[in-house]
């Protein structure tokens, strides 16, 4: 229970290889702990249309990582603009090395962290299911 509140805590630049830590100790294969972050966070939230694996019509994103890699975590290199982290200076597996959202590079372990910021690659998407009275203003129908 402890690994689990721990894992809710941290931020995305560790969520890989706190998870893959906690998985793998516990016996957990690498395909499995793919499922857990890659397919099922989407079939969730009702987003298995576009996010969730590599298929025609379907966003491309994705990590590299290597999982036997050592992620530092010292603070020197977070990628957050705040420095707060449940890991400071532990040793985790799992090293990411380089992000893409929709296809674009996001993030590259060798021009970090000088890679640019200057705009936002995120999108909001809403479920199309989603109860008619509890729609955000504006989303489209």
């Amino acid at each position: 229970m402890a690994e689990t509140r721990l894992l809710q805590q941290q931020g995305v630049q560790y969520s890989s290889p706190a998870a893959w830590n906690a998985t793998s100790a516990a016996g957990a294969s690498l395909q499995q702990l793919a499922h857990w972050l890659s397919t099922g966070p989407p079939e969730l939230a009702g987003l298995s249309g576009r996010k969730g694996s590599i298929a025609v019509s379907k966003d491309a994103d994705f990590v590299v990582w290597t999982p036997g890699a050592l992620a530092d975590t010292s603070r020197s290199q977070m990628h957050s603009i705040h420095k707060l982290t449940p890991y400071p200076d532990t040793s985790l597996r799992g090293c990411v090395r380089a992000t893409y959202v929709r296809g674009q590079l996001v993030f590259d372990e060798q021009r970090s962290p000088a890679f640019p910021r200057s705009h936002s690659c995120g999108k909001v998407l809403y479920r199309q299911d989603f109860a008619p009275d509890l729609q955000p203003r504006g989303m489209p129908k």
